[in-house]
């Protein structure tokens, strides 16, 4: 009898599909176990474009014209998504220790990654907000809340990620079209999903160039995607 903690911890059999091969047909776990690191890592980049990046891009408007279907509370929510997942994938590390313990949480981890990857979307994000701003905060949500909400960046983190995805609301970052990108007014954010949908896709192509061309085995970037590709095919 397979018990509840096997199933847990049995890794992904072999059969299931990856993603797409570099030729017509397609890669199974098992197939991939086996390959070299670049081949991995390409195959990594394969499953994210055919699995996220395509299928999310259905949600967003195109140069020719709008989108398919319009859903601009979806495509934030799955932007967020890809934030973070690229912060997994870029910026992932082992957890800090001290005495041969780990002195961070993977959710300490998982919050500095989809940090790093926000603050590449707008070259304001990672800014600390003024004090007006700051002030501004505190009026609407309490005293004392700016101190979560010291950049932009942490602002989408924390009122946009984790409200859209524990409870699919806004709570202080609201989605707009009535703007060409993002502002902050009277405490709360203002973004255009469509916007932010586009940086990220550019923010997701730089990271994966960056990666591919920097052929030193230190590369952080490498190691990073390495460390994901262990955890996803263990």
């Amino acid at each position: 009898m397979i018990t509840w903690a096997a199933l847990h911890t049995m890794p992904v059999p072999n059969a299931v599909i990856f993603g797409p091969d570099n030729q017509p047909g397609e890669l199974t776990y098992g197939a991939v176990r086996v390959l070299g690191e670049e081949d991995q890592l390409r195959a990594l980049h394969r499953r994210l474009d055919a699995f996220f990046i395509s299928q999310v891009a259905e949600l967003a408007k195109s140069d020719e014209g709008p989108s398919k279907v319009y859903s601009p509370f979806p495509l934030f929510l799955m932007t967020c998504v890809g934030i973070e997942t690229l912060g997994k994938v870029f910026f992932g590390r082992i957890p800090n220790q001290k005495d041969g313990k780990p002195i961070e949480s993977p959710e300490d981890i998982q919050r500095e990654g989809f940090l790093m990857v926000c603050n590449k979307l707008h070259k304001h994000f990672s800014r600390p907000l003024s004090k007006e701003q700051k002030n501004a905060h505190d009026e609407l949500w309490g005293v004392g809340a700016q101190k979560n909400a010291q950049t932009p960046s942490q602002i989408i983190y924390r009122l946009g990620r984790h409200t859209m995805v524990h409870g699919y609301r806004g709570r202080g970052v609201f989605i707009t079209e009535g703007i060409s990108e993002w502002a902050l007014e009277t405490g709360a954010m203002l973004i255009n999903p469509y916007w932010l949908w586009r940086s990220f896709s550019i923010v997701y192509k730089d990271l994966w160039e960056r990666l591919h061309s920097n052929k030193e085995a230190n590369n952080p970037l490498k190691k990073a995607a390495l460390l994901y590709l262990h955890d996803l095919l263990n």
